[in-house]
């Protein structure tokens, strides 16, 4: 599990308590008075609280990133300034302190909440550093301290230490760790911690913390260094500090809650993850510890169960894996499915796993062909997996992870490169080939990894059963075919002897080794070296002096090479690299092979099937001085080894091991005459490919066998053999019964080919042959057996020379084991004669013994004085307390009367600007009314004729109502005309009159406006 799960520590509850309460706290001035400490002592805490009451001031408000990170600097700083004098707190301060501690946790929390920390790696770094710096500075003593915190000091600096482990453990996952962060300077903070949590795991009642609403001190420790070894690179440290011995003996402790033994199962998992972590618990046997306290169930969270088994894959060898299928199986189950899960999760993180973990752990199992098998094509999940769901799983995965390696996250890179592995395991199996080659998307990222790997990503650290991105992207490409031809890479720069070697056609000899086995490869250079007159020798220390062509200079160098000597050890059968040189040199070149075993191992399936038909040499001992008999039959191998038009004219060479007596002679075909019996056939050519097996041949090699017996091509293509080892097993089961088989496949053959009869000579033919075929192969294996196991009684002997060898050595250690029992004895009779010694210091003892007893009778004489004194001085103690007390409260009544004076003296100054703003409006009135009177006189003048102008007003009115009437009158008149005989039709026009009434109109229009304005 990811130490993420887990950053909720519960010291976070308190740590808002004491936040929620800030702003009552510090709205009362704080003056402190503490007895006993100079003048000066309290105006530095004075000094130091005026300090954060005016920094609290300032942090109301977040701002811009620029100023935030400025108030986080001024808080680690005030911080340490606590620190330094939190010695000289006593009870009543201990509330003070919690308040400053408080605004400075405030200030992380709310900084951590605008994603600062996120956003700039950098600077979450640095203050990941001074943070840590600070627990280093004020952590060590109070971590040291063998007993429980009693004073008030120790109170105030083991809260502040929980706060900032709970800091740290927020911090550490954003922080990217190189090799030389966590040096010697923090060697003796390491120590104390796995010092102080070992004493806590011992004690039969672990102590709780000191304030109940916090963590024990003990598990927030564990949660911090479970955060810390997440980062693989900084495991080393750890194991230096004595963290891989210690936490196996936390382990052993059955009485552990579940609470308290997940983070320990956590750093045991994440120490195995590094190569030395895994050396390291395995020597101590932590895989024996987890055993046995699996088997005392005391664990009962599932969740740690699955951890146990992950770190005992992790740590165990592919064989021991094996050794327990049924279990092996349940946990392959596990592992994808919590895959699966994670991989639609929020962050990759599922019941408290990230996708990382169980992958890693898949890349270790990988390696076995039967665990490989079981997880594509057997494993049980929900939903159902299957090849191309499970293929599609990792790839999907990978290019997810791939959108983020820019981030340079280093839990992203490491999953990315766990992908990157096991898809290079899966592609070693071709029937996945159409699967991974159908992904566009997957093939043009691998191809970019392959091509810019050193711009995409920065790998802290890979583990020796694991390869960097670019090793496995070129992998991948290789399996698949989609590699960069070898035929445009030109050889390495050689000296001009090297050239000169070259042009005579001397045989390459190429070596393949784990890097694990770099020492004892570095002895098999040297001898052949003493050879370099007879053949030339390609190792990629010589031949690839960079990365970037790495995998097309071994493709070179396995197709240029005669002989390919493979050193196998346990690590060279774990190496995925490794297994694609052997693939490629066998399957696809057939190059010949020289095994060289170092010890015994447990020889891999993959490896056996394309090695046994050789012989081999094995070391033994290889960290001494190599046998010379040993060295001598290395050397004639080789030679041997070496294809016969190389070989020069020297008596260390012999017949080529793989050369059988048969092929030196021409075979002799069986045929079978019409009357069914045998009969013989002496073919023209005897057989050109003699140097390879049976069971290796290609299509090729099978055309060119029907072609040499002149056997009838019809039979072929009907047959359809694509290897050596259908012919063989057709072989087996033809025994007696060729007529059957004649029978059987007559009909078939008319109907394939209708035109054509197959004849019964040209069945017989083939038959006979592929029955030669067959024995051939035959004796070819009985000669492989006995030289195998000639080759086992040479190695008997020789374990036997090496047990008398043995025997002599054990004889000569009886001999110096009987002289020392010699000096033994001589030993004691010098011991008799110490005793009589000691009889008489004894006697001299009790005369002193009387003396002693006299001189403490003077001790408790002058105990007795010391008592008295003892006495006085609590006396006077305890005057002190009784007029210390009422000074304390004098002191106390004293600051109450200086916060009342201040209030008081807050209320003048309140009251005195408001004064000062009532005079202001008193003026600004005055002003205003001035101005309003000024007006008022202006418009007085204007109007003082208005009884006038409304007299005036009537009067018109009047007439106007007058002359309204009239005009009435007259249109009546005009309408309704009377008297006729009275009025006549006058020439002229009326022009005059309608000028009249429109000016008479316009006359009545003003005078109503003049009134309108009037009124």
């Amino acid at each position: 599990m990811t130490s993420n799960d887990s950053i909720t520590s519960e010291s976070e509850p308190g740590e808002t308590i004491v936040v929620s309460e800030i702003e009552y706290r510090l709205e009362k001035p704080i003056v402190v008075f503490i007895p006993g400490i100079e003048c000066q002592e309290v105006s530095i805490c004075q000094e130091l609280f005026d300090k954060f009451e005016h920094f609290k001031q300032e942090t109301t408000t977040l701002s811009t990133v620029e100023n935030n990170k400025e108030l986080l600097n001024q808080s680690i700083s005030l911080w340490n300034e606590l620190l330094q004098i939190a010695n000289y707190a006593s009870q009543e301060d201990t509330r003070y302190f919690d308040t400053y501690r408080g605004v400075v946790v405030k200030i992380f929390m709310d900084i951590n909440e605008t994603d600062l920390f996120n956003n700039d790696t950098d600077f979450s770094r640095e203050k990941f550093f001074d943070y840590l710096d600070l627990l280093n500075r004020h952590g060590i003593q109070q971590l040291s301290l063998s007993s429980s915190t009693n004073t008030s000091a120790d109170v105030i600096i083991e809260s502040n230490i929980h706060r900032l482990l709970y800091i740290l453990s927020t911090l550490c996952d954003l922080v990217v760790f190189v090799d030389i962060d966590m040096d010697s300077k923090y060697s003796s903070l390491l120590n104390v911690m796995r010092d102080y949590v070992g004493k806590q795991l011992q004690s039969t009642t672990l102590e709780s913390s000191t304030d109940e609403k916090l963590t024990p001190l003990y598990q927030c420790i564990l949660l911090f260094l479970w955060h810390l070894s997440d980062h693989t690179i900084v495991v080393p440290y750890l194991l230096h500090a004595g963290y891989g011995k210690n936490v196996i003996k936390w382990l052993k402790n059955v009485t552990l809650t579940d609470a308290v033994r997940q983070p320990i199962v956590n750093i045991v998992f994440n120490l195995a993850k590094h190569d030395d972590g895994a050396d390291e618990l395995n020597k101590y046997e932590v895989i024996k510890t987890i055993e046995q306290t699996e088997q005392s169930h005391c664990i009962r969270e599932q969740n740690i169960l699955l951890l146990n088994t992950m770190i005992l894959a992790l740590l165990s060898t592919p064989n021991q894996i094996k050794a327990d299928p049924t279990e092996t199986n349940a946990i392959l189950d596990q592992l994808l499915q919590i895959a699966i899960n994670s991989s639609t999760a929020k962050e990759y993180r599922c019941n408290g796993f990230h996708v990382s973990e169980p992958l890693v752990v898949l890349v270790k199992l990988f390696v076995d062909d039967t665990t490989f098998d079981y997880v594509m094509n057997h494993a049980k999940t929900t939903p159902p997996s299957n090849p191309t769901s499970t293929v599609n799983l990792f790839s999907n995965l990978l290019i997810s992870f791939y959108a983020t390696l820019p981030k340079k996250n280093h839990l992203e890179q490491f999953t990315f490169i766990a992908l990157s592995n096991i898809l290079w395991s899966i592609s070693f199996h071709e029937v996945y080939h159409e699967l991974l080659t159908q992904h566009t998307e997957l093939m043009n990222i691998v191809q970019n990894v392959a091509l810019y790997e050193s711009e995409l990503i920065i790998e802290q650290y890979v583990p020796r059963f694991m390869q960097n991105v670019k090793k496995a992207a070129d992998g991948i490409l290789f399996n698949l075919g989609l590699e960069i031809s070898v035929a445009s890479v030109a050889l390495p720069c050689l000296s001009i002897e090297q050239q000169q070697q070259h042009q005579q056609k001397k045989p390459l000899v190429m070596l393949s080794y784990s890097h694990a086995n770099s020492h004892f490869c570095d002895k098999i250079l040297e001898l052949l070296d003493q050879k370099a007159d007879l053949l030339d020798i390609w190792i990629d220390k010589r031949f690839c002096k960079s990365s970037d062509d790495v995998w097309e200079s071994i493709a070179k160098g396995i197709k240029d090479s005669e002989l390919i000597i493979c050193i196998v050890s346990s690590e060279y059968l774990t190496s995925k690299a490794c297994r694609q040189e052997v693939i490629y040199a066998k399957d696809r070149l057939n190059k010949r092979f020289l095994p060289v075993y170092l010890g015994r191992p447990e020889i891999s399936e993959w490896l056996d099937i394309r090695l046994a038909e050789y012989k081999y040499v094995r070391f033994q001992n290889t960290h001494l001085p190599l046998n010379e008999d040993k060295v001598e039959e290395f050397l004639s191998k080789v030679i041997e080894s070496i294809p016969s038009e190389y070989q020069p004219d020297t008596n260390l060479i012999g017949t080529h091991h793989r050369s059988s007596p048969i092929f030196d002679q021409a075979l002799t075909i069986e045929i079978i005459k019409a009357d069914g019996n045998l009969a013989t056939l002496k073919p023209t050519e005897t057989i050109d490919n003699r140097n390879k097996s049976v069971l290796t041949w290609t299509q090729d090699d099978i055309y060119d066998w029907f072609a040499r017996y002149d056997i009838c091509p019809y039979i072929r293509d009907m047959y359809q053999f694509k290897t050596g080892a259908q012919m063989i097993t057709y072989a087996e089961c033809l025994k007696d019964e060729w007529q059957k088989q004649y029978d059987k496949y007559a009909p078939r053959y008319a109907r394939r080919y209708p035109h054509k009869e197959l004849l019964e000579h040209e069945f017989a033919l083939f038959i006979s042959a592929l029955r030669q075929l067959a024995g051939s192969y035959i004796t070819e294996a009985v000669r492989s057996d006995r030289n195998l196991y000639s080759k086992n009684l040479i190695e008997s002997h020789d374990e036997i020379s090496e047990m008398k060898r043995k025997l002599k050595v054990m004889n000569h250690q009886i001999d110096q084991l009987k002289e020392e029992i010699h000096g033994q004895e001589q030993l004691m009779l010098n011991v008799e004669q110490l005793k009589r010694e000691a009889i008489k210091k004894e006697e001299a003892c009790a005369n002193q013994q009387s003396e002693f007893e006299h001189l403490n009778k003077q001790l408790s004489e002058a105990n007795d004085e010391r008592k008295k004194q003892m006495k006085q001085l609590q006396q006077v103690i305890a005057e002190r307390d009784v007029l210390g007390t009422p000074l304390v409260h004098r002191n106390d009544e004293l600051a109450l009367l200086y916060e009342k004076l201040k209030i008081q003296q807050s209320t003048l100054n309140k009251g005195e600007l408001q004064y000062k703003a009532r005079l202001e409006d008193f003026r600004i009135l005055k002003l205003e009314l001035k101005k309003i009177r000024h007006e008022k006189g202006t418009l007085q003048d204007k109007v003082s004729n208005t009884d006038d102008l409304k007299r005036e007003i009537f009067h018109v009115q009047r007439e106007l109502l007058r002359e309204r009437t009239r005009c009435r009158a007259l249109e009546e008149e005009l309408e309704n005309l009377m008297n006729v005989h009275r009025w006549r039709k006058l020439e002229g026009s009326d022009q005059i009159l309608q000028k009249r009434l429109i000016q008479k109109a316009e006359e009545v229009v003003q005078k109503e406006l003049l009134i309108q304005e009037k009124k």
